[in-house]
């Protein structure tokens, strides 16, 4: 018996000595065995997406051979600076459609119309016109750019959007039937540039100056083509872009180093 007792006290003394032994190692197995998307090991930080930055058009390279420029062509200055009270709006409209009119001459009878008060009454007669003959563009041109003009004259929000709508169809009307007129191209443009932001136009805005501005490179200097280098300017400038701005405008300076608007802005932007 005292034998017996003794084997048993062996037995239970080893067999501690096992558990204790293994209980480390079970511990351990434990711990690995622990899933590894743990909130307590998580240690990599959320990656945030890179910002979206809206491309915009960049101007286009000078060439390297450029076209020979014939002398830059002087404005001529109007006739008369007096308003005329008595002016016939349907003569003077079949002055402004006759491709014989200069746009110097153009503008200076736009002058007089709007001075003299009667811009609405030559937008009633070109709407008229263009509803009897849908096919002039020259008719269709003319009445965007008195679209315009109004525009330029009305604080009116709603009056605004309505000649917006009035601005856009009618000069595409007259680009699809001559698609080379440079007052609807150059009207389309410029009045697109006024659109809200938000609308998404600024680099459509800018594409068609400088395709504007490419086919007047090709052809001899008119006064009027430094609108075309002013207006993209001003755009890349709203848009913040001041180098693309004063590369245009530079760029118009060596076509018309005489157009005062360009110098103005190359010295704005050089102070």
């Amino acid at each position: 018996m005292k034998n017996l007792i003794c084997a048993l006290i062996v037995l239970v003394t080893l067999g501690g000595i096992l558990v204790w032994a293994t209980r480390p190692q079970q511990a351990r197995e434990s711990q690995q065995a622990e899933p590894s998307g743990s909130p307590a090991l998580e240690t990599s930080q959320p990656t945030e997406p890179a910002p979206i930055v809206e491309e915009v058009p960049q101007p286009e390279p000078r060439p390297a051979a450029p076209v020979s420029r014939p002398a830059p062509v002087r404005p001529t200055a109007p006739a008369s600076s007096g308003i005329n009270h008595d002016l016939n709006v349907p003569q003077a409209i079949g002055t402004l459609v006759d491709p014989r009119t200069t746009h110097a001459q153009q503008q200076v009878l736009w002058k007089q119309l709007l001075d003299s008060g009667k811009l609405d009454e030559t937008i009633a007669t070109l709407e008229r016109r263009t509803t009897e003959n849908p096919s002039a563009p020259a008719d269709l041109s003319s009445l965007g750019h008195a679209y315009l003009l109004k525009a330029a004259t009305t604080k009116d929000y709603g009056e605004l959007a309505s000649l917006g709508m009035k601005i856009d169809q009618t000069l595409d009307q007259s680009l699809k039937l001559d698609p080379n007129s440079w007052e609807a191209r150059f009207d389309k443009a410029d009045s697109m540039s006024h659109w809200p932001a938000y609308l998404g136009k600024d680099k459509e805005v800018i594409e068609r100056f400088q395709t504007l501005i490419q086919d007047q490179e090709t052809q001899a200097p008119q006064p009027h083509f430094a609108q075309t280098y002013l207006k993209l300017g001003e755009k890349y400038q709203k848009l913040g872009y001041p180098d693309y701005a004063r590369e245009t405008w530079q760029r118009g300076t060596e076509w018309f180093p005489q157009d005062q608007s360009l110098q103005n802005a190359v010295a704005r932007q050089s102070q």
